[in-house]
């Protein structure tokens, strides 16, 4: 497979595109064939966006390159390579020498280097011309294994901030976590997160560490918020939901670290009254450890638990029923911090 990935990449002093980020003071960065595949990137990261030469050596380093066409080369899958995780459009491989890949029928293979934190990736060109998934299913999930082992570990949740003291919300996807984020910002609540946390231990406490990237939500949700009724005509993206951008609709709201004091399990209810009450730790670490950890890189795992078990203990832990009185919720919230 790395055979494979090889024969189509170029050292990434060839390649002619490059931008940097600084995500939480770990630089990555992008060297790609095709400038357009790296506006997309930006188009989530841009946040992060800096600047340093190309002689400095980042934490982690992508090349993509982007090709005509390929078949999966199921041929060159040997014999030690084990299947750790998949779902119905990608699988990920583990070797024995330390190497993770992403595979994706047509579309993309991925071969990720754990001891370097190294990423090399060939993509087909009809793919990247017409997805808005390369973030969530190319850069994102290699990425967060490698953010691991430089101990910045990611959560899927949505997250927001009040007087500093930030209120996790860890869900699947369709729980709520996007009609959650515009209702509390709408409330005066700072903004961390819609979709994805990190966190990170310093001597004494867990930190939540922002990712404000736009927040993707369906015409459903904007139905709740006339004064979003702008988005409802515009082009989808991902899944077919609409973007709002943070950033420039709530520019002085966007915040970047907090102390995280409350974790909050949201679901959707039918009923009319939302309700929020707590809930045991053990219960919620049960259900926040599918958000945050995967099976592939078992060297972090044991640190992710840790982690993960610091968060629950440090925090006030909730079940958030949501109702059709959606507006409410963010009393409820109030009333407990």
């Amino acid at each position: 497979m790395n055979n494979f990935i090889e024969e189509f990449s170029l050292p990434e002093k060839d390649l002619p595109y490059a931008k940097e980020y600084s995500l939480h003071q770990i630089k990555i960065r992008f060297s790609s064939s095709n400038s357009y595949l790296l506006d997309v990137i930006n188009q989530i990261l841009g946040y992060f966006s800096c600047n340093f030469s190309r002689q400095e050596q980042p934490d982690i380093s992508f090349t993509l390159k982007v090709i005509d066409s390929f078949s999966t080369p199921f041929s060159y899958f040997p014999a030690n390579f084990k299947l750790v995780s998949f779902d119905d459009n990608q699988k990920y491989y583990f070797d024995d020498s330390g190497r993770l890949y992403s595979v994706c029928s047509d579309k993309f293979i991925i071969a990720v280097d754990l001891k370097k934190n190294k990423v090399q990736a060939v993509l087909s060109a009809d793919y990247v011309e017409t997805s808005w998934l390369i973030f969530e299913q190319v850069i994102y999930p290699v990425t967060a294994e490698l953010l691991k082992q430089l101990h910045l570990f990611n959560i899927h949740c949505a997250a927001a901030a009040k007087d500093g003291t930030a209120i996790l919300f860890p869900a699947q996807a369709k729980s709520g976590k996007s009609t959650l984020s515009i209702n509390l910002l709408k409330a005066g609540f700072d903004f961390l997160s819609d979709d994805i946390c990190f966190i990170r231990k310093n001597s004494s406490k867990v930190i939540a560490l922002g990712f404000p990237e736009p927040i993707k939500i369906w015409d459903n949700t904007i139905k709740f918020f006339p004064e979003l009724s702008f988005l409802v005509n515009k082009q989808p993206c991902i899944h077919y939901k609409k973007i709002l951008d943070v950033e420039k609709h709530f520019p002085d709201k966007i915040k970047l670290q907090a102390v995280p004091g409350f974790l909050i399990l949201p679901k959707i209810s039918n009923c009319k009254v939302s309700k929020l009450y707590p809930v045991s730790k053990t219960d919620t670490l049960v259900e926040l450890i599918p958000q945050s950890v995967m099976v592939a890189n078992k060297t972090v795992v044991g640190y992710n638990m840790e982690i993960l078990t610091a968060l629950v203990n440090q925090c006030e832990c909730y079940r958030l029923e949501a109702g059709t009185d959606v507006l409410n919720i963010p009393k409820l919230i109030e009333q407990i911090l």
